[in-house]
């Protein structure tokens, strides 16, 4: 007797039978299921940035696709932004003029970047405070490049990291990155996009191993 299999809550199709987490029809329906164990595949970044605002620029971008658990490709690159950047973030970042000069425009990295994204089976990003500012910020860059925002919903950790009160115990002395990497032995060099992702994605093994309930996964407004 063949076992009854369930349906895609998206479109009505099958879930897979090998991973009954996910539609049959993945990545053409989105339908994904978490649980505060299972994530499925995702892709975590990090921009370093000219300044704060929508009319800052990106100068790097830095990703990690992680399946089943297990990194199995990166994308690193600066680009040049077409300003000159302030000396505050150079001390921020350790980016100087002279490193971006002879960089690619920032149309071509971000581009780039959206290929890659578009080339993995997930539309979930992950990252530190991406909802606030990653997320905004590509956005922009694709809206002013005529480009496709590459992704459907985002994992905040610094959102787990606030729901889980790591601060309100005491654990940490604030919910950023570096402090989040200080609580579980993680050291890293600080605000260059792909060091950043790389700590991120241990700190965020040891955050989903201690985090009770579902996930803070939300479904992103791309306008």
């Amino acid at each position: 007797i063949k076992m009854k299999q369930n349906k895609c809550p998206i479109c009505g199709c099958l879930l897979d039978e090998s991973n009954d987490l996910r539609c049959l029809r993945f990545p053409i329906c989105i339908y994904q299921q978490v649980t505060d164990k299972t994530l499925g595949n995702y892709i975590m970044y990090d921009l370093e940035t000219t300044g704060l605002t929508n009319k800052d620029h990106i100068i790097e971008i830095g990703a990690i696709y992680v399946e089943d658990n297990t990194i199995v490709d990166s994308f690193s690159a600066l680009c040049n932004p077409g300003i000159f950047i302030t000396q505050r973030i150079v001390e921020i970042t350790g980016i100087t003029n002279k490193m971006l000069s002879d960089k690619p425009p920032e149309y071509d990295v971000v581009k780039q970047f959206v290929e890659w994204c578009n080339s993995k089976e997930t539309s979930l990003a992950v990252g530190q405070n991406i909802n606030s500012f990653d997320n905004r910020m590509l956005k922009v860059a694709t809206k002013r490049f005529k480009l496709n925002f590459p992704f459907e919903r985002s994992l905040d950790t610094l959102k787990m990291a606030i729901n889980m009160k790591l601060k309100e115990k005491g654990l940490v002395a604030s919910n950023q990155q570096s402090d989040l990497g200080k609580l579980y032995g993680i050291e890293y060099v600080a605000h260059r996009a792909i060091n950043d992702v790389e700590a991120l994605y241990q700190i965020f093994e040891h955050l989903k191993k201690d985090y009770n309930g579902d996930l803070p996964i939300l479904n992103i407004d791309k306008k």
